[in-house]
């Protein structure tokens, strides 16, 4: 068998610095020299620590991704605004529409067959622009207001084509929601009172029609029968906390939404700016009394619309981490115990086969200390290795993630040190007992041995 601890004078005066490096030194070259020795053992013992690492690594830095992207997602919400919505009632009976197809010959001729029957509706037609200004008009804590309307069709450019979502606003939704475009600018006020045919389409709508987003100004693009001018490119948003991609919005002025692009006199919503979220108590209490008078809904009926508020959507998104923080450190905890043992169980083995080159070794004069030692700068190391690279592994993961656009980039140098040494302090844990065993072999005994 080759000995694994390379020729060295026997003990080391405690008291001399130099002779600490020499040992330090030793334990490096001896450590290595164990491994290649032993790949596959070596790796085997790193795998659980390995892993634990990476969990906890990956899990905590998606984690912090996550929080910016629901922090940026609280800001372009805004903390002080409210979201007020139509009830949706299962079926409606009213006539059934077909102008949702650009290539329908209702379409064509303008035309609407007037046969009554229950279809779905996708949003309940409850709320009305006359609604936000009555809210806006009688209710103190209300600053501002925004209507949209929603759907979903295809945009054309050319010979490119794409889903998407359009979504009608006023001006004031940048001021409300804390967003820019990026290239051109957004409609204004003459534009919206106009009902006029121009938009601001998303990042990656832009992307996909145009290429570049720079080069969709002042171009044209079709939205059923309608050429609507651009007239910028809005900053990438990524998702909101329900989880549409913003990016995939082309934003028109709400007039145009309503009146001539999908032809409706109802909105699917308005965002309310609040004057402090203290108020939101006596908002919903205003809320309910006007617009139920608003709506003349009798004491047995419920609502037909209902607000909503960022914090409630945040409350649900941290419910969701603190569940998966919860099961990533279990699942991290479950990797590091199973890679703590697999590193005990090597380094028995190893002080099992290693008893001759122990009993030499204390036979000319080394002390239990440094055999204690050697044996625990081992097993530290090896864990210490593994939890490296695990860390590296999940920042790369991570990384990648940011790179494509996924999450925003987060890294967390103290966390991954941390998680480093905690990798080591594993090893050393594992290692004790068998570092134990190893300085308290007789002599004799060892030399003995013919493992």
């Amino acid at each position: 068998m080759s000995n694994a601890f390379p020729s060295h004078p026997g003990a080391l005066p405690e008291a001399d610095v130099s002779s600490r490096v020499v040992s330090f030194r030793l334990g490096v070259r001896t450590a290595i020299h164990t491994f290649r020795a032993q790949p596959l053992r070596a790796v085997l013992a790193m795998s659980g620590v390995f892993l634990g690492a990476l969990l906890l690594t990956g899990i905590t830095h998606v984690l912090g991704g996550i929080a910016l992207q629901i922090e940026a997602q609280a800001r372009s919400l805004g903390a002080d605004v409210a979201t007020v919505s139509p009830e949706r009632p299962g079926f409606s009976r009213r006539p059934e529409m077909h102008s949702s197809s650009v290539d329908s010959d209702e379409e064509e001729t303008g035309t609407v067959e007037d046969e009554e029957r229950y279809v779905p509706l996708d949003i309940a037609a409850t709320l009305t622009p006359e609604d936000l200004e009555t809210v806006v008009d009688r209710i103190p804590y209300v600053t501002d207001g925004v209507p949209f309307v929603t759907f979903d069709d295809m945009v054309f450019h050319g010979r490119k084509r794409s889903s998407c979502s359009v979504m009608g606003v006023t001006p004031a939704y940048t001021d409300m929601h804390s967003v820019t475009p990026a290239v051109g600018r957004f409609f204004d006020e003459s534009e919206e009172a106009r009902g006029e045919l121009v938009c601001v389409l998303g990042d990656a709508i832009a992307r996909r029609l145009f290429g570049i987003p720079e080069s969709a100004k002042g171009e044209h693009v079709r939205i059923r029968r309608s050429m609507l001018l651009v007239l910028g490119v809005m900053q990438p948003r990524g998702a909101d906390s329900s989880g549409k991609n913003m990016d995939e919005i082309i934003f028109t002025p709400a007039r145009t939404g309503m009146q001539r692009l999908s032809s409706q006199d109802h909105v699917a919503g308005f965002y309310l700016k609040l004057r402090s979220r203290a108020f939101i108590p006596a908002l919903d209490r205003a809320l309910n009394g006007l617009l139920r008078k608003q709506h003349n809904l009798s004491g047995t009926e419920g609502n037909d619309f209902s607000v909503n508020y960022a914090d409630q959507i945040d409350d649900m998104m941290a419910d969701a981490m603190d569940l998966m923080t919860t099961l990533g450190f279990i699942g991290a905890g479950i990797s590091f115990f199973v890679g703590t043992l697999g590193i005990f169980s090597i380094m028995i083995l190893m002080v099992h086969a290693r008893k001759v080159e122990i009993g030499i070794r204390r036979a000319i004069g080394a002390p239990q200390r440094l055999i204690l030692q050697q044996f625990l700068f081992e097993s530290g190391m090896m864990a210490g290795a593994g939890g490296a690279l695990g860390v590296l592994v999940a920042i790369v993961i991570v990384e990648g993630l940011a790179f494509w656009g996924i999450l925003p980039g987060y890294l967390n140098i103290p966390l991954a040190l941390g998680v480093c040494l905690l990798s080591s302090g594993c090893g050393v844990l594992a290692g004790g007992y068998p570092a134990w065993k190893a300085a308290n072999l007789e002599v004799l005994a060892a030399l003995r041995s013919d493992s």
